[in-house]
């Protein structure tokens, strides 16, 4: 990276005025992350379908390449202050497991509060608290008992702590652990078959109350409006392990899996 901004300044630049004038330009950011991209190889398509485990070290290495760039390109950033904001949106979330991963996504919504205290002019810290929708929808066509789907519903109160890095004015990426709590959860299955129906009996006691992980995501900032994406990556098993052999967890492996769009005014 260093050897790109070093052969530009000296073909391009010849004294320390022009220096300064162009770290101040926004050539100097585009340059910064093209050149960074181009080294690094940092292309990626990343489409609602595809946000799965698996592509979580893609999601990561990107937010981690535009930190990188925003630290060498600080000096394009002005001055931010500390705010209270409302946010809501929706959510794509699934269940993956060691051995599944195809859960089909299920659309639910998010809603909250949050508070970005500015420590610099491109360094904040962003706790939030937020009422967050999960699940999972799984289809299934069996010979007996014909075709259906189990939907899990899982409702939390959840607190991300974000570390906020300004990239510019009006972009930025964060990242931070959150942690959350099981408010209430249904399983719901809707077969063919009326007699089928081995879940009915699942609710928030066959999941485990607390959840952890880590979110990552970006956000663009102008006036008092905020939008933003986020990817949920949880950390720990969110089904607890049933003793009765008659009755054995359906949910003790799996764990929650969630990609966020929302919409935020900042006061």
């Amino acid at each position: 990276m260093y050897k790109y901004c070093l052969n530009f300044y000296e073909n391009s630049v010849d004294n320390a005025t022009q220096t300064y004038d162009f770290i101040q330009s926004d050539y100097y950011i585009k340059f910064c992350l093209f050149s960074f991209l181009y080294e690094w190889n940092v292309i990626y398509t990343i489409s609602i379908k595809s946000i799965k485990p698996k592509n979580m070290k893609a999601i990561l290495k990107t937010v981690l390449s535009l930190s990188i760039v925003g630290l060498i390109c600080l000096p394009t950033a002005k001055a931010q202050e500390s705010e209270v904001g409302i946010k809501g949106g929706i959510n794509f979330s699934n269940f993956y497991s060691d051995e599944v991963d195809d859960q089909d996504l299920r659309f639910s919504f998010q809603g909250g509060m949050y508070f970005k205290a500015a420590l610099t002019s491109f360094f904040a810290i962003q706790p939030e608290v937020l009422y967050m929708t999960k699940g999972s929808t799984v289809k299934y066509n069996y010979p007996i008992v014909g075709n259906g789907k189990i939907s899990q519903k899982l409702n939390y109160l959840e607190v991300p702590i974000l570390a906020v890095l300004n990239l510019t004015d009006n972009l930025n990426v964060h990242a931070g652990p959150y942690f959350s709590y099981l408010i209430s959860a249904k399983i719901e299955n809707e077969s063919d078959n009326a007699n089928f129906n081995f879940v009915n009996e699942q609710d928030e006691s066959k999941f485990e109350r607390m959840d952890y992980g880590i979110a990552a995501g970006i956000g663009l900032e102008f006036e008092t409006l905020r939008f933003g994406a986020r990817y949920d990556y949880g950390l720990t098993e969110i089904g607890k392990n049933s003793n009765d052999p008659n009755q054995p967890s359906i949910n003790s492996d799996l764990k929650n899996s969630t990609f966020s769009l929302y919409l935020g005014i900042g006061f």
